[in-house]
């Protein structure tokens, strides 16, 4: 992998809010999230009243998380505007969306170093 291949892999873990197992969000169902895609999987599965646990007191838990250690202060701020676990789930998936349209040419999921799988049909061109 180059060493702008790697940079950019690095940058979309970061957007993507992939965090240490140490700073991982710990929900009250017992699920552990240590990125938006895990915790967009698991604000599907939540019912309204173990969202709710971490809505209370007029603040959200999610957000805070988001802002504090992801870093992504807008998006907090936008989940923070939410009152339901559906509207949560909808900006999640929103920013999930927009980060993955963000994601370079080459750093797709498909391979063990970001970029696509070389095809088994590939000519060298003298």
């Amino acid at each position: 992998m180059t060493t702008l291949e790697s940079i950019g892999r690095r940058a979309m873990h970061r957007r993507m809010g992939e965090v240490e197992p140490s700073d991982a969000f710990y929900c009250v169902n017992g699920d552990v999230y240590q990125d938006l895609a895990q915790l967009c999987q698991g604000l599907e599965r939540l019912t309204d009243s173990q969202f709710a646990f971490h809505a209370q007191w007029g603040t959200s838990d999610f957000s805070r998380w988001i802002q504090l250690v992801v870093g992504d202060e807008e998006l907090g701020q936008d989940m923070r505007q939410c009152m339901t676990r559906l509207q949560t789930l909808d900006v999640l998936k929103k920013r999930i969306a927009s980060e993955r349209d963000r994601t370079p040419p080459g750093l797709s999921e498909g391979s063990p170093h970001g970029g696509p799988r070389p095809s088994k049909e590939f000519k060298l061109v003298a």
